[in-house]
């Protein structure tokens, strides 16, 4: 192969300028310049769909000349990837009322992400980084974990066994994004700081896209593109008028929008720190920014979870200080005294980010609903909707004791009612079927024969909010070990990189962000999101493959050492 075209190929993007470079042209044209192409579209009769679409193929056939010109190819492949990744954009291939009855984004479609991510594992592949003995540990842990869904789908006590193989393709597309980030930064071709660097990058743009459609009051119809569309009972902040928007960015959905935040912030604090006076402007507007839409978007478990990560970084931040190679003796105080300009205007960032998610709502303080057990096998207590529950033959009631009306100050508790009595439905489920579960996916088609209301319209319950109850229930105690166990792996092998003194404060702050974004799962399903579901493993791969980079450059990946990992 030609020198020149190689290295115009896979020329690498490692600094968070790099980042910026290829990310912020991608992001501004798919948040600014395709919108306002498909609406105009729209407006002159040409049609939203096909202005769209012809939006979209410039904007590609643009950008591959850019990296090609900046010899980028393979890099600007994985930060399109990750762009790509939080844009809800696909192409269903079922019926509309199959993803009706189905959680999240499993089933059958075809996603922009799919294009770059088929580019990058093609070169991997074409570089022979994928060979027998290449597969550290946790890459094998979370393939287990997807083979076992397969075996879940066969032997679970679910009534869907398609949907529960589609549940496991979304799986393995996440262990594939997991092992090819990994093998780009252990090669050298991105980074740790440039991956997160294009998914803050990314959350900012979907910020300003969820300004516009606070501005317009109303969703601007792109959901081709992944604009979300969804409300909620009008409430008023103390600034600002009563509204019922969700802004979503294009990420689908307002629960998905909190958890790219969650992901992304505390590294946008390092940034911070790091920058000078100049630079460090844009990096404190992101952090705020972002933390202004997770307000925005009313979800209490975003909230909390926020809470926690400011709670989780202040102690890292302390016990990194008292690790640190600062002179013996030394007090905080101290150490706070003689800090830069910079370091307070993260601390800055940090303090307005916590004052702005506790700030009330007109519905801060509402009491939780009052939630009792439906017996489905009783006519009189058919659920909402008038049909009857999905799922075979009815299995005797869940005894759901009726949950005590509590209110916390600032939080609203409206729906922990019937959070509370889905989890008490999972865990029945678990105890009955320990092993195989019900299958990927069919918690929803199960629920109603164990006493869940329907959700009107539909014939199925709501999904389940609690991704840990909801593996248990659906893949049983094999699939929850499998998979929290390759988490586990992620967060050890990022632990050893601050304890080292390698980057110390951005390690501690993707490991903050992953105790926040699992913290948010207590309340949300997002396991069966591809929006969210492939950027925290595109970060875990990130984390993992900085700690295979050996402290010269080189790579640690071997037999040997990959056991360890």
């Amino acid at each position: 192969m030609n020198s020149n075209w190689r290295r115009s190929l896979d020329g690498p993007a490692t600094e968070p300028g790099d980042a910026i470079a290829l990310a912020g042209p991608l992001v501004a044209s798919l948040v600014g310049f395709v919108p306002l192409v498909a609406l105009t579209g729209r407006s002159i009769g040409v049609g939203l769909l096909p202005a769209l679409l012809g939006a979209l193929a410039v904007v590609g056939v643009g950008y591959l000349a850019y990296v090609y010109v900046r010899n980028q190819v393979v890099a600007g492949a994985y930060v399109s990837f990750f762009v790509l990744s939080t844009f809800a954009a696909n192409l269903p291939l079922a019926s509309q009322e199959f993803y009706r009855v189905t959680s999240g984004t499993v089933g059958p479609q075809l996603w922009l992400f799919q294009g770059p991510l088929l580019v990058v594992v093609g070169y991997l592949l074409w570089a022979r980084e994928y060979t027998v003995d290449s597969f550290s540990k946790t890459e094998l842990v979370f393939g287990s974990f997807v083979v076992w869904t397969v075996v879940t789908a066969f032997l679970g006590a679910g009534p869907r066994t398609d949907v529960a193989l589609y549940f496991t393709w979304l799986l393995a597309q996440a262990w594939v994004v997991f092992t090819v980030v990994g093998r780009g930064v252990e090669r050298g071709l991105v980074s740790l700081e440039s991956v997160v660097t294009t998914y803050v990058v990314t959350v900012v743009g979907h910020a300003a896209f969820g300004a516009a459609q606070l501005w317009n009051d109303s969703p601007l119809g792109l959901t081709f593109l992944g604009e979300g569309v969804t409300w909620h009972p009008p409430l008023s902040f103390v600034v600002g008028g009563e509204y019922q928007l969700i802004p979503t960015g294009f990420t689908g959905h307002g629960y998905v929008l909190v958890s790219l935040i969650l992901l992304t912030f505390p590294a946008t604090l390092v940034f911070v720190h790091r920058s000078d006076s100049v630079s460090g402007v844009p990096a404190l507007l992101g952090a705020l920014v972002s933390v202004i839409f997770l307000r925005l978007t009313t979800s209490d478990a975003g909230r909390g979870a926020f809470l926690v990560v400011t709670v989780c970084l202040v102690a890292g931040i302390v016990a990194l200080s008292k690790l640190s190679s600062a002179p013996r003796g030394r007090s905080l105080r101290e150490q706070f005294r003689d800090a830069s300009s910079s370091t307070y205007r993260s601390f800055l960032a940090l303090v307005t980010g916590v004052l702005v998610v506790l700030s009330p709502s007109s519905r801060s303080g509402s009491s939780s609903k009052q939630v009792g057990p439906i017996d489905p096998t009783d006519p009189n207590e058919t659920p909402t909707g008038g049909s009857t529950p999905t799922g075979g033959q009815t299995q005797t009631p869940v005894d759901v004791s009726e949950i005590t009306s509590i209110s916390i100050p600032l939080f609203d508790l409206t729906y922990l009612g019937p959070r509370v009595q889905q989890v008490l439905v999972g865990l029945e489920m678990f105890v009955r079927n320990p092993i195989f579960g019900v299958g990927g996916g069919n918690y929803r088609f199960v629920g109603g024969t164990y006493g869940l209301p329907v959700k009107e319209s539909l014939s199925v319950p709501p999904s389940l909010h609690n991704i840990y109850v909801l593996l248990l229930a659906e893949t049983g105690l094999p699939g929850f070990l499998l998979y929290f166990g390759s988490i586990a792996l992620v967060v050890s092998s990022g632990l050893r990189s601050p304890l080292q003194g390698h980057k110390p404060y951005l390690q501690l702050s993707i490991l903050v962000s992953f105790v926040g974004y699992l913290a948010l799962l207590f309340f949300t399903h997002l396991v069966d999101n591809a929006n969210s579901l492939l950027p925290f493993w595109a970060l875990a791969g990130a984390v993992v493959g900085e700690r295979l980079v050996d402290e010269d450059g080189g790579t640690e990946r071997s037999p040997a050492v990959t056991s360890d990992q």
